[in-house]
Parts: C-alpha cells; sequence; structure tokens
C-alpha cells in the first residue's frame, strides 16, 4: 500500500511559480503548472482520503443487506435514501482504490 505523506499540508507559491507544499518542515515539489486550486486539492488529500475511509466504515458498520439486493424499506418499496447511499460507499470505495494505487 502507498503511504502518503502525513499533513498538514500548505499550499505556497514560489518564487518561481513553483507550488510546494510543507509538511511539518518539509517541503515537497509537486509542479510548476498547478494552478491555486490544485494545490489547494493536493493539500487537502489525506484529509479526503481519510473522511472517505471513515464514510465506508460508517456505511459498513450500518450493515444494511437491502443495499446488495432489491433496495427495499419495510413496505417493500425501493428506498431511494439507500440506493443513493449505496452509490456513494461504491464512488468512495472506488476513490479510495485509487488513492492508494490499486486501481
Amino acid at each position: 500500500m502507498i503511504e502518503h505523506t502525513p499533513g498538514p499540508w500548505i499550499p505556497t507559491l514560489c518564487d518561481d511559480g513553483a507550488w510546494m507544499v510543507n509538511t511539518d518542515g518539509d517541503i515537497i515539489v509537486v509542479g510548476d503548472n498547478l494552478s491555486e486550486t490544485d494545490a489547494r486539492l493536493i493539500a487537502a488529500a489525506p484529509d479526503l482520503l481519510a473522511a472517505l475511509k471513515m464514510m465506508v466504515e460508517l456505511y459498513n458498520y450500518a450493515n444494511v443487506n437491502a443495499f446488495s439486493n432489491g433496495v427495499t424499506d419495510p413496505t417493500g418499496s425501493i428506498d431511494e435514501g439507500d440506493v443513493i447511499a449505496s452509490q456513494i460507499a461504491s464512488y468512495a470505495r472506488a476513490a479510495i482504490e485509487k488513492a492508494e494505487g490499486r486501481q
């Protein structure tokens, strides 16, 4: 598994225009053509990954088996909230795999 540099990360514009990310005194050059938005997203990446992992853990903790087969509520109707929760968990799992280099 890929180990990510721990945060907090702070995007900083250097004299030559290159964005750098400071982490506990370490400086990581992330590119000279990054926009401020790109640099801020890179800086937020460790926190976003942690949030995704907690979200999937919460979804798994709920362990509602209806998510996988038919997604029905107690009346036998499809529960749109369950469908959306299932889709969000699926997207989160895919993003985690990509961030960890497994996709």
